[in-house]
């Protein structure tokens, strides 16, 4: 019998191959090697293979966020809760980042902007119980979005290749200390 994330991978490779439209539940099951009705079991729906792990990293996401040390400069504190969560959400084998072109088809754009403005909002939401004020809410808005546009630019740019996801994440990584790390300052005189 293959696991959930059996089932994940051989539909991402379907999606990828075939397109999310015209891959059927069906054809993922054959392919995992299990009945529908098991697939059922895993899944609600068939993009569920899709958003259910999302959905997951967006309560991790959350959860690292809620850890980091209020003493931690703000920027410092997004990118490690940020960085703990995608690599808690990886996996080996590429199927997370394969997941982030299949999500590109036209189907599937809306639920994917909807998802991913969550993700900016969880984000913006942690900052900006450390920024006060207006100008707080802002900066908080802006660090959600930045951080969100950048990483899913990111994917979208990799997830094609034949990377592994530490390096991704690893590139990743850099880039939000370029893109973050001189908002500090600014961030500080908001703060004080």
């Amino acid at each position: 019998m293959s696991s959930r994330q059996d089932v994940e991978a051989a539909a991402v490779e379907l999606f990828l191959a075939r397109g999310f439209e015209q891959t059927t539940v069906d054809d993922i099951a054959a392919a995992a090697g299990i009945g529908r009705s098991t697939f059922f079991r895993y899944f609600p729906a068939k993009a569920d293979v899709l958003w259910l792990p999302f959905d997951h990293h967006l309560d991790r996401l959350s959860a690292t966020l809620a850890e980091r040390p209020l003493a931690e400069p703000l920027t410092t504190a997004i990118i490690h809760g940020v960085m703990q969560a995608m690599r808690e959400s990886g996996d080996p084998r590429g199927v997370w980042l394969r997941r982030f072109v299949a999500q590109e088809e036209q189907a599937l754009q809306e639920q994917e902007s909807v998802r991913w403005s969550r993700w900016a909002a969880v984000v913006a939401g942690f900052a900006a119980k450390r920024l006060p004020g207006a100008r707080g809410e802002l900066a908080a808005a802006m660090l959600g979005a930045a951080t969100q546009a950048l990483i899913r630019s990111m994917l979208r740019r990799r997830a094609g290749q034949d990377t592994r996801t530490e390096t991704v994440l690893d590139e990743i990584e850099r880039e939000l200390y370029a893109l973050l790390g001189p908002l500090q300052a600014w961030l500080d005189q908001i703060g004080s």
